[in-house]
């Protein structure tokens, strides 16, 4: 039993990173720069790039990225200017909220078998 624990823990610790490297290597190769938009000078777009590491080669902000990640800094949002962090921070109570109501009416709605019991 516990060899199938640590064997289906370690495959999702291998799906999770698959997953993130591979939205990370997307992202990084479509065209444009996520500040292209905002109709500013090239060289204001340099900067920003240069501010956010986005200049650096993909291997490097890859590994910087890992970095980050694994202390728990999800990055710093580029429309906000403010941590990832602290927006997920922000919105958790009404996600929770949320959660917790759907739950209840689940709970509590004719048929369920939280009722029955």
């Amino acid at each position: 039993m516990v060899r199938y624990i640590i064997k289906r823990l370690f495959i999702g610790v291998v799906t999770i990173w698959a997953l993130i490297t591979i939205t990370f290597f997307l992202i990084r190769i479509m065209p444009g720069s996520p500040f292209e938009a905002d109709n500013l000078s090239r060289s204001a777009i340099e900067q920003l790039e240069s501010t956010y590491g986005l200049d650096e080669p993909m291997w490097k902000q890859y590994i910087l990225y890992m970095e980050n990640l694994m202390h728990g800094d999800l990055g710093i949002s580029y429309k906000k200017n403010v941590s990832v962090n602290t927006l997920i921070a922000r919105g958790f109570p009404y996600t929770l909220s949320i959660g917790l109501l759907s739950i209840a009416v689940s709970a509590f709605r004719a048929g369920s078998a939280w009722l029955v019991r």
